[in-house]
């Protein structure tokens, strides 16, 4: 619906579409906390909490996955979850999340 109303992506994007990134696929991993995927999602609210988001590491090998509630998604608590991650299951060797690094 976004795409449909702003009129950048209207004149940028073939026909008004909006493209797909390219996939960059990755080899499978071949040991435990070999690669963790982390995206954070939220805000969410029920009638516990308002607004928090939720961390999300997934261990790639075994597919664990692991949630951390967090008050905002600040970088710093965002390495807050990711460092109780480190703290109970040890330093994976690849992490993999969806933001550039800078």
């Amino acid at each position: 619906e976004f795409v449909e109303k702003c009129r950048v992506c209207q004149k940028t994007t073939p026909q008004g579409t909006a493209v797909d990134a390219p996939l960059r696929p990755s080899r499978p991993p071949r040991s435990i906390n070999e690669r963790v995927n982390i995206d954070t999602f939220g805000p969410v609210t029920d009638q516990f909490n308002k607004g928090v988001y939720v961390s999300v590491s997934i261990e790639s090998f075994t597919k664990h996955v692991t949630l951390k509630v967090m008050k905002d998604k600040t970088p710093e608590s965002t390495a807050a979850a990711l460092m109780e991650y480190i703290y109970v299951f040890g330093v994976p060797q690849e992490v993999v999340t969806d933001m550039p690094v800078f």
